[in-house]
């Protein structure tokens, strides 16, 4: 059994959804967004980098179905975590300095 994180990047906001899977059944447990706060920032720079872990470390949904492989009064317990990062194409407009 495992649990999937999806996390869509936009400068303005982030959104996640997650999904616990077992067998061939897909259980939808929780979903959010966040603002980003992303707009001037530049691509792959290790500010934005520390921006984007910041916001997910202060989600507090969101990091608890990233560090908690126990079930708890949310989530159901997994075995393991995988995480899907997608860049929407709107991040272009970030500088590539």
């Amino acid at each position: 059994m495992y649990r999937t994180v999806a996390v869509a990047l936009f400068p303005k906001n982030t959104y996640w959804i997650l999904l616990n899977s077992r067998w061939n059944v897909f259980v939808f447990e929780n979903f959010g967004c966040l603002s980003s706060g992303l707009q001037n920032c530049y691509y792959k720079h290790p500010s934005t980098v520390d921006m984007i872990k910041n916001n997910v470390a202060q989600t507090s949904d969101l990091w608890s179905s990233l560090s908690q492989l126990d079930g708890n009064t949310i989530y159901a317990g997994v075995e393991h975590i995988k995480v899907v990062i997608k860049e929407q194409n709107s991040l272009v407009t970030l500088s590539s300095n």
